[in-house]
């Protein structure tokens, strides 16, 4: 489904490990959002991993997974930041030497649910969510898929260029 009639939600996530604060109607630039539940939390980093092979800066595209944290108890959260930090770090450590690891690793709880819900995405714990969000913070493509590759770089051609060869 694409949906260039609605905003992004006006909401601010914090980034697991850095806590840098990503509003996120306000980004500034493309900005690629992979929302994951406990199911399918594997996902996003093979995406993620996927489309930098073809858009690297991070100065042209964010990438964040959204974890759906909504079913944590608050007693079991400190729980769930430790898986996250782990998944973080691995990630980190698949970053190239010399490039910032906080800007390439983004990990955003979403402990309410909140942005998970503004963008509509349902069970995201069965099928990733993936919301394209353009420089004004407009919805330029949502949908849900467990295999979102092929679709995101066509739309990111679309609405980046083409995109670099694989390395």
């Amino acid at each position: 489904m694409t949906d260039t009639a609605r905003s992004a939600p006006a909401l601010t996530l914090a980034a697991v490990s850095s806590g840098r604060r990503y509003p996120l109607n306000a980004l500034g630039k493309w900005a690629l959002l992979l929302f994951a539940g406990q199911g399918t939390q594997a996902i996003p980093e093979r995406v993620n991993l996927a489309i930098r092979d073809h858009y690297p800066s991070t100065d042209q595209l964010l990438i964040a997974n959204v974890a759906d944290l909504r079913v944590v108890p608050r007693l079991f959260r400190g729980i769930a930041v430790s898986a996250l930090e782990r998944s973080y770090r691995r990630g980190a450590a698949q970053v190239p030497h010399g490039i910032p690891v906080d800007d390439y690793v983004i990990i955003l709880p979403d402990w309410d649910g909140g942005a998970t819900v503004a963008l509509g995405f349902e069970q995201v714990d069965w099928t990733v969510g993936v919301a394209l969000i353009d420089p004004a913070g407009g919805v330029a493509a949502r949908f849900q898929s467990n295999d979102p590759t092929a679709r995101l770089i066509e739309l990111l051609a679309e609405s980046l260029g083409p995109p670099d060869p694989p390395a």
